[in-house]
């Protein structure tokens, strides 16, 4: 098998083992989102939580050996800490459009009069971080994988 069948095949085998993992612990993301928001009640309408969010958020964590593998397509990673770098920022972005989120959900929560003896409140579909971490992976991948394409010729030549 070659190089980059290997890649492949390991991005394939990934792939579903973490949308699976990431739809099993998907609750431990979004507890850590809302102990972001400490001075608000996150209410929801559905019974039985939010299955879609759970599986946004499968979706933005399993397509990551893809989008590794695409950049890899781009860039042909000859050197570990160059994959490994664009491993750590794209997670990094994603968790960074993640709280930058927070900070404006609750900088809008902030900035709403409301009587002192009401405590803000926020629909859970409308906190939307799940959404925002795929974003922050794509973008992170789209940003590390075009400046190894453009910067990181010198040294391999």
């Amino acid at each position: 098998m070659t190089q980059k069948g290997k890649k492949k095949f390991l991005a394939i085998l990934f792939t579903p083992i973490l949308f699976i993992l990431s739809f099993i612990f998907s609750d431990v993301f979004f507890d850590y989102v809302l102990s972001g928001l400490p001075d608000v009640k996150v209410f929801t309408t559905n019974i039985l939580g939010s299955p879609r969010s759970a599986f946004v958020f499968a979706s933005a964590v399993g397509v990551l050996p893809i989008l590794m593998f695409v950049s890899d397509l781009g860039v042909n990673y000859q050197k570990t800490w160059k994959f490994l770098s664009t491993l750590f920022f794209t997670l990094f972005m994603g968790w960074l459009f993640v709280y930058l989120r927070l900070i404006y959900i609750d900088s809008v929560l902030e900035s709403t009069q409301i009587a002192p003896n009401i405590q803000n409140s926020i629909a859970f579909d409308s906190i939307q971080a799940e959404y925002y971490l795929g974003f922050g992976f794509l973008f992170g991948m789209l940003t590390s994988t075009l400046f190894f394409m453009f910067f990181g010729k010198s040294e391999e030549a």
